[in-house]
């Protein structure tokens, strides 16, 4: 039986005939999570109708080589993302318009020669939308977190405190049980961390909330001001 992330690459390949794309190439961090499970930090994806890949160096080999519903190609001096895409028989290669560096983009446009850069928007972010029951809960337990954060910092906040000290006290008072285990329970890389609730607090003029996501750290929170 195939996994979640192979079902979501399957539906996402599916969407390419009517995007006129022959593959397409992720590089946002969330895009990637959402295929791989993992934070998607320093690496890419090209997904073809018949294959998936994830691109990375030897820092995240390990964690590349456990995705097994995926290929493995290694980044290096020698052999870039542009090398695999010029190797490909695709010409149609799509990129996410939002998020692919300009350089990146001038760079494939310049150097891929025959093929037809295509930037495209909201393949990835259509599928997203639709929420299987594992980032429902996931969504649950952030509105929780958030709602409990809320009530603890209304009776922090008070007149002379700090930014800073509020931010602190966001991370370190409202932080989930096990959150606060000890370093040795924490100590899985980034890359294999799984995705849990966050909570941010939000001052926006003389008013202040409480949002709520899910993110990839083991625990994360953070103070902003719009």
């Amino acid at each position: 039986m195939k996994n979640k992330y192979e079902q979501r690459i399957e539906r996402l390949q599916a969407k390419f005939a009517a995007a006129g794309i022959d593959g397409l190439y992720i590089n946002h961090v969330e895009n990637v999570s959402y295929f791989t499970g993992k934070k998607g930090n320093d690496c890419t994806l090209w997904i073809t109708p018949t294959r998936a890949t994830i691109l990375t160096d030897f820092r995240y080999r390990e964690m590349a080589q456990e995705l097994t519903w995926l290929n493995f190609y290694e980044t290096s001096g020698t052999a870039r993302p542009i090398d695999l895409l010029q190797a490909c028989p695709y010409k149609k290669i799509g990129v996410e318009r939002d998020y692919l560096p300009l350089s990146d983009y001038l760079d494939f446009t310049k150097k891929l020669e025959g093929k037809e850069i295509l930037p495209v928007e909201g393949l990835v972010e259509d599928l997203r939308m639709v929420k299987d029951e594992e980032e429902m809960e996931l969504t649950r337990q952030a509105e929780e977190i958030s709602a409990r954060a809320f009530l603890h910092m209304l009776d922090y906040l008070k007149p002379g405190v700090t930014e800073r000290d509020a931010a602190v006290e966001l991370s370190t008072g409202c932080s989930p049980t096990a959150a606060r285990a000890s370093p040795s329970t924490r100590s899985a890389s980034p890359a294999t961390r799984a995705a849990i609730p966050m909570a941010c607090l939000v001052i926006k003029e003389s008013k202040t909330a409480i949002s709520s996501r899910w993110t990839t750290a083991p625990w994360w929170a953070a103070i902003m001001r719009t």
